[in-house]
């Protein structure tokens, strides 16, 4: 249609506004067609990024590190005197202990680093997955450049964030939070500390075995945290949870996962022979039954001496759950370790169907078996009626 038709042509008045009118849609037709093709745009990039995360990541790190600097992170000068593993399982404690443990002020904390290989470790990544981990023991970022730039496009792993100190010290330096994924930055801060924490659910205690003897400059503890399964099995079928572990059978099936435990558990038995001050074995309702005493254990094996001050205020703070949350946490409620240790630790108890119960004992016999754990037939339990005081896993069958 003329838009000049609905005029006569002697008002050049009503031509006037006509064309006018028609200018104005015409630029308006110009300026939505325009937003829609950024909008396209920004969401194609959005999604080409999210896609290719851990993979091609395209990341500038914005210091520099100076010469003199390099030559120090070459040097084998103020190298960590202790390393410490933490190995475990998902929904299995572990996240609680390694806070514990990091609440040692004089402790670098790498968590989860694993997950930079994916969910599961393939297996023709295990020997890179070790290096992984000695070169992050040693605060040897050289050949890493790509883990923090991982890091950074999946910060929802909490890869660095998870460490408390270091978060605040990157953070408080640079508001952007550029510098906390800076390798410079990382090696200074990491060999600021003696003690040197891996927390991982990523790894078979064979592995941890063959980092022992693979890595001599490493003095290398191992700590083995277990869990009873049927508090395991119970705490994965959280809503929040069982959305991501219902895609793995070693998660959601009592089978599969109490089979992986008692792989672990005879390899565990030849690393407690072979190496009995450099591996021990914890279980998750020691530790939250009797906080102190674990804990005291756990420091004397570490070769550290008794429990730090901050150690024993953070347990003060962290297993009476009547300490308030700060209610912007980044971590959400099934994540957080604020929380009455002993309800933790028995809830299945209370709230796990008995059917469901049973289930897991059938699939998980030799397991409970060995970590001490009772069966039982009913849902009205107390510690007494669920384990034994003690573990001997490596003297059952």
């Amino acid at each position: 249609m003329n838009p000049n038709a609905i005029c006569t042509p002697e008002i050049d008045r009503c031509n006037f506004i006509v064309n006018r009118w028609f200018q104005s849609y015409r630029s308006k037709f110009g300026h939505r067609l325009l937003a829609a093709l950024v909008g396209f745009s920004t969401l194609f990039v959005l999604s080409y990024v999210t896609t290719n995360v851990g993979r091609h990541p395209r990341f500038s790190h914005p210091v520099t590190c100076p010469a003199a600097l390099r030559s120090w992170m070459n040097s084998q000068t103020r190298l960590p005197k202790l390393h410490v593993l933490l190995l475990s399982y998902p929904r299995s404690g572990s996240s609680f202990l390694g806070d514990l443990l990091q609440s040692y002020s004089q402790t670098f904390y790498h968590f989860e680093p694993l997950h930079y290989f994916g969910n599961v470790v393939a297996h023709n990544q295990l020997d890179t997955a070790r290096k992984l981990l000695h070169d992050l023991f040693t605060c040897d970022y050289r050949d890493w450049g790509s883990f923090p730039e991982w890091a950074w496009f999946n910060s929802d792993f909490l890869t660095f964030r998870r460490n408390k100190r270091y978060w605040q010290m990157c953070t408080h330096k640079d508001s952007s939070r550029m510098l906390c994924y800076n390798i410079c930055f990382l090696a200074v801060a990491c060999r600021s500390s003696p003690v040197q924490i891996i927390k991982t659910i990523r790894m078979k205690a064979s592995e941890a075995g063959k980092l022992i003897e693979e890595y001599k400059d490493l003095n290398l503890k191992v700590i083995h945290l277990v869990r009873d399964p049927r508090g395991t099995m119970h705490s994965r079928q959280q809503k929040e949870i069982a959305a991501w572990c219902g895609k793995y059978k070693a998660c959601s099936s009592p089978q599969t996962f109490c089979n992986l435990v008692n792989e672990d558990l005879k390899h565990a038995c030849e690393l407690q022979k072979r190496y009995p001050d450099r591996y021990t074995l914890v279980r998750y309702e020691d530790l939250a039954l009797d906080p102190p005493q674990t804990t005291e254990k756990l420091f004397k094996f570490l070769d550290i001496g008794p429990v730090p001050g901050e150690v024993a205020q953070f347990l003060e703070t962290h297993t009476q759950g009547t300490t308030r949350v700060n209610s912007n946490s980044f971590l959400q409620p099934p994540y957080r370790t604020v929380r009455n240790s002993t309800q933790a630790a028995l809830e299945w108890c209370k709230k796990m169907k008995l059917k469901d119960i049973q289930g897991v004992q059938r699939s998980c016999h030799g397991v409970l078996t060995k970590l001490g754990y009772k069966f039982v037939n009913n849902t009205d339990l107390n510690a007494e009626d669920v384990m034994e005081e003690t573990s001997g896993f490596c003297m059952s069958p």
